[in-house]
């Protein structure tokens, strides 16, 4: 929640705290001032159930100095005039009700168990999560990140998702991981190699960097770091001259 967006709520020309140290005024107060001064104080955002929330008065009988301190004493103001603040889990986002009984709106999830036919279920999901990671980083607060934990009596993924495409995406990405072993060229294979000389994720790093500096055709480096071991999804006439680089950066051979 930003200053601008307090001004389009206030809609007058009231002086509400910019930063640390500034003060909220006595009267009747837009709460979008008073939730500013929260979001100022703690350092975190707020998602309002409503835009009307904003405009509401919130009663401030003496000046208000905002501080680090001030925050429950705000939430406690905010409380007192029918305003409840959420938390919203694995994130430093508040969601702002006028019910005290409500709860975050937030994706039901889909579970969905999925055997795995040619590959180990842990390096399967080293996979999944890595490829979440990359896809999932600008989440908005109230989506739910995917999960993925793998089952090594069925060696099945158990995959949590919040959305049918999501799941779809992430079916679609085992089907093309899954694979027997190799007959051509093109198709990926999961090749492993366990580091010797280094941390797995140290050799991560310098694995993807000399492969971009070659250019052509991408893969993907996943670290084990349990193991010391690298998770390596390429094209099979592709492994050998990864399998050099390794070697180079690395000083041994593996499979």
């Amino acid at each position: 929640m930003n200053a601008l967006t307090i001004c389009v709520w206030v809609g007058l020309s009231l002086p509400f705290p910019q930063q640390v140290g500034d003060q909220l005024p006595a009267g009747y107060i837009p709460a979008g001032c008073v939730l500013h001064a929260w979001s100022l104080s703690t350092g975190e955002s707020l998602i309002l159930e409503s835009s009307k929330i904003g405009h509401l008065p919130v009663k401030i009988l003496k000046p208000i100095q905002v501080t680090k301190s001030a925050s429950d004493f705000l939430q406690t103001l905010l409380q007192s005039s029918g305003l409840f603040l959420k938390p919203i889990t694995r994130s430093s986002t508040h969601w702002v009700t006028m019910d005290p009984l409500k709860m975050p709106p937030r994706p039901t999830q889909i579970i969905r168990v999925i055997p795995i036919q040619h590959l180990d279920c842990d390096s399967i999901c080293d996979l999944l999560r890595q490829e979440a990671k990359r896809r999932e980083k600008n989440l908005e607060p109230l989506d739910r990140y995917s999960n993925f934990v793998s089952d090594l009596r069925s060696n099945s993924v158990v995959i949590t998702v919040a959305s049918e495409p999501r799941l779809k995406y992430y079916l679609n990405f085992i089907a093309k991981t899954d694979q027997p072993p190799e007959l051509g060229n093109d198709r990926p294979v999961l090749r492993s190699w366990r580091a010797q000389k280094m941390r797995s994720s140290q050799l991560a790093e310098l694995l993807k960097d000399r492969w971009s500096d070659r250019g052509g055709q991408p893969i993907q480096v996943v670290a084990n770091e349990s193991t010391n071991t690298l998770l390596i999804r390429i094209p099979l006439h592709l492994w050998p001259e990864a399998e050099k680089i390794l070697q180079q950066l690395d000083g041994h051979s593996d499979s």
